[in-house]
This record gives C-alpha cells, structure tokens and sequence, in this order.
C-alpha cells in the first residue's frame, strides 16, 4: 500500500514539474517602503533601493516600466 501512494504522488509530482509553464515579466524592482511612502523609483533611487533590500524591506517589481 505504502509503495503505491509513494509510486502516485512520485508520478504526479513529476507531471507537475513538468508541465508548469515559463513566465517572462518585465518590469523594476523596487523597495516596497519607499515606493508606498514616496513612490520612490527608477535610477534617481537605485543606490537607496539597494540599501533598503539589503536592510530587510521586501522587494517588489513594479510591471511595465
């Protein structure tokens, strides 16, 4: 019985991998804080974006810039 379930959920975890699809976005990645506060991007505020990343603040991406 147990190497049945194992036998399935191995075939099923194989079928999903590989049939997820790619997705391709375009976009910035920006610091969530400063955004929401000032809308804060694009190169004026790389260097303070990078700063903010490496401090903790989540990163997002900002689509279609």
């Amino acid at each position: 019985m147990f190497l049945g379930v194992l036998v399935l959920y191995l075939v099923f975890f194989t079928i999903s991998v590989y049939a997820a699809d790619t997705v391709s976005v375009k976009g910035e990645i920006i610091d969530t804080y400063c955004y929401a506060l000032m809308g804060a991007k694009g190169e004026s505020h790389r260097q303070c974006g990078i700063d903010c990343v490496k401090a903790g603040i989540p990163a997002g991406l900002l689509e279609g810039v």
